[in-house]
């Protein structure tokens, strides 16, 4: 399987809700940054995508223009979804938020994935404003103070 493949089939398998598939196509040591405040791993990656489907049941990556460069796949991410249901993602101390209705759609963000033994080792964000986690919980009219970083 190509390494575009097996990030388009991860990113199915996340929004079809099906977890246990997309952690195959994850190293033991992934690491997610950019979106979130600090880096979390593969567990804590899968745990925020079962909380953001538990809240936004159409939630969507809207992949696109996926090339390789470099052992890694660089694609755009255009999150999408409605807030219908209530929002609690415990690791990050976020609600429980009461579902608004409100549409979610975040500016498009480039997403760099690196690949190790054929698996995808990390996946990297690119910080734009109205973008990430902050991005989307601000959509939904919650305000989330990022801790400072190191």
């Amino acid at each position: 399987m190509s390494a575009i493949e097996t990030v388009r089939q991860c990113m199915q398998a996340i929004e079809k809700g099906d977890y246990k598939e997309a952690e195959k196509f994850l190293t033991e040591d992934f690491t997610f940054t950019g979106a979130v405040p600090q880096p979390i791993g593969r567990s804590e990656w899968l745990d925020l995508h079962k909380s953001l489907a538990d809240a936004i049941p159409n939630f969507m990556f809207n992949a696109t223009g996926f090339h390789e460069e470099n052992n890694k796949v660089i694609f755009d991410v255009h999150l999408t979804g409605t807030h219908s249901r209530e929002l609690k993602i415990s690791q990050l101390n976020v609600g429980p938020v009461t579902a608004t209705n409100k549409s979610i759609s975040l500016p498009n963000e480039r997403v760099e994935a690196t690949f190790e033994n054929g698996k995808i080792s990390q996946l990297n964000v690119e910080r734009v404003s109205g973008g990430g986690l902050k991005g989307l919980l601000g959509q939904i009219g919650v305000v989330f103070k990022e801790p400072a970083y190191a």
